[in-house]
C-alpha cells in the first residue's frame, strides 16, 4: 500500500507544482537592459543611447531603479570617439484606461564626455532609484535619450541625437 501511495504522490506533486507555476502570476524578469542601441548617425557621428530598468523582486540582488547612458562613435558606429554628450532618462507608467505609456519620474540632463576605457565606450548618464512602484503596482519602462554637441561655423554648434525604450517590467511592491 505504501509503495502504491508512493507511486501515486510523486505524479500528483507534480500536477499540483505545475498548475500553481501557471496560475500564478510571475513578475519580469529582475533587470532589462536595451544594449546600445543607435539613435542618431549622419556621415560623421554616430550616438547610441542605452536604457535599463530593474524592480525590487525579494530574494535577488534588485532594486526600483533605472538607469540610461550616452556614447559617441565614428560613422562607422563602431569607433569610439570623445565629444561632448548629454543623457536623461523618463520612467515610464503604462495607462491601461488611456492605452498610453505615461512620463512618471524624469532626471535632469547628466553632462559629460564620451571615449572610452578599457571596459569599451563610456559616456555621461544618469541613475533614478523610484523605490516602489512609483505610479502604482503596474507596468514600468525606461525612456533613455543621448545627444552629442556637433560644432557648426555658422551657427555655434547644436545636440544630435535621440531617444529609445527599453523593455518593460512589472513592479508591485
Amino acid at each position: 500500500m505504501s509503495r502504491r501511495r508512493a507511486l501515486l504522490l510523486g505524479p500528483l506533486a507534480a500536477l499540483c507544482g505545475l498548475i500553481l507555476m501557471v496560475a500564478v502570476p510571475q513578475s519580469a524578469q529582475a533587470f532589462s537592459d536595451t544594449g546600445k542601441v543607435t539613435v542618431a548617425a549622419n556621415s560623421s557621428y554616430c550616438v547610441k543611447a542605452d536604457a535599463h530598468i530593474d524592480h525590487l523582486t525579494p530574494g535577488l540582488l534588485s532594486g526600483d531603479q533605472a538607469s540610461s547612458g550616452a556614447t559617441a562613435y565614428a560613422a562607422d558606429c563602431a569607433t569610439p570617439v570623445a565629444v561632448r554628450a548629454r543623457s536623461r532618462l523618463d520612467l515610464q507608467f503604462w495607462n491601461e484606461p488611456g492605452q498610453v505609456w505615461i512620463t512618471c519620474l524624469s532626471t535632469d540632463w547628466a553632462y559629460g564626455t564620451t571615449g572610452s576605457d578599457q571596459w569599451g565606450p563610456t559616456g555621461p548618464g544618469t541613475l533614478l532609484s523610484y523605490g516602489g512602484p512609483a505610479c502604482g503596482p503596474g507596468w514600468y519602462r525606461t525612456r533613455a535619450y543621448a545627444y552629442v554637441y556637433l560644432l557648426n561655423l555658422v551657427t555655434g554648434g547644436y545636440w544630435y541625437g535621440g531617444s529609445t525604450t527599453g523593455a518593460y517590467e512589472w513592479a508591485d511592491q
